[in-house]
């Protein structure tokens, strides 16, 4: 997969216009999962991603997951990204999922769903 076919992916299903502002949401939504995830799960989801792209779902400054719930989770994403809601965080985090699910095994979302509470699971829906 290739940025440009995630960026798509993400445009393709939310109101964003630009290339620049849908790689903003990626950047945003992988960088608050890195703080989420173990760094050694970060490192696993970052293997099936575009070179550039690689080191946003690693967290370099914590090698364990940090205790923050998905109302957290939105937020912080919401603050990344400079979005007036949490609901619109919802959405365009549901788009960056649903992009990446082409190229990330469900083995692999399997195991990232498992770092993560009940709460999460919306993310994957």
């Amino acid at each position: 997969m290739t940025t440009a076919a995630i960026v798509d992916g993400v445009r393709d299903r939310t109101d964003i216009e630009t290339e620049e502002r849908a790689l903003e949401v990626i950047e945003a939504t992988l960088r608050t999962l890195a703080e989420r995830l173990s760094h050694e799960e970060g490192l696993d989801v970052a293997e099936f991603l575009p070179a550039e792209l690689q080191t946003w779902p690693v967290d370099s400054e914590s090698w364990s997951e940090g205790a923050f719930s998905f109302d957290d989770f939105l937020s912080k994403v919401a603050e990344r990204a400079d979005l007036d809601s949490k609901n619109r965080a919802l959405t365009y985090s549901q788009a960056v999922f649903e992009a990446l699910r082409v190229d990330v095994t469900e083995p692999e979302l399997d195991r990232v769903r498992t770092q993560l509470p009940a709460s999460y699971d919306t993310l994957f829906s």
